[in-house]
């Protein structure tokens, strides 16, 4: 699963390998990066919808392939504020009870 964490203006401060594979090159690039300067059209759809509802899912298509794209608003007592989505790799359903 491809974990992003970003602060309220855009702002990249958490990344995992898999998110790295996925948006960045696989070397580390995302963290500090703008969301605008990595993220398409349909991602920024899904963050702006995320601040806005506090917590969604949604089925995205990122580089070829279906992703379930979940996404949190995070607001602390402290003021800290931020979003946090993963994307989990759709895997074909197969049937196992189908005969040869």
């Amino acid at each position: 699963m491809a974990v992003i964490g970003l602060e309220p203006g855009g702002l990249i401060v958490l990344s995992n390998k898999l998110s790295e594979n996925l948006f960045g090159s696989g070397k580390n690039t995302l963290l500090g990066s703008d969301s605008a300067q990595v993220f398409d059209a349909e991602l920024k759809d899904f963050w702006d919808r995320v601040r806005e509802a506090g917590q969604i899912d949604r089925l995205l298509s990122i580089a070829g392939k279906s992703y379930t794209a979940k996404g949190v608003k995070i607001l602390t007592d402290r003021g800290q504020e931020g979003v946090i989505m993963a994307f989990i790799p759709v895997v074909p359903a197969v049937n196992v009870l189908q005969k040869e």
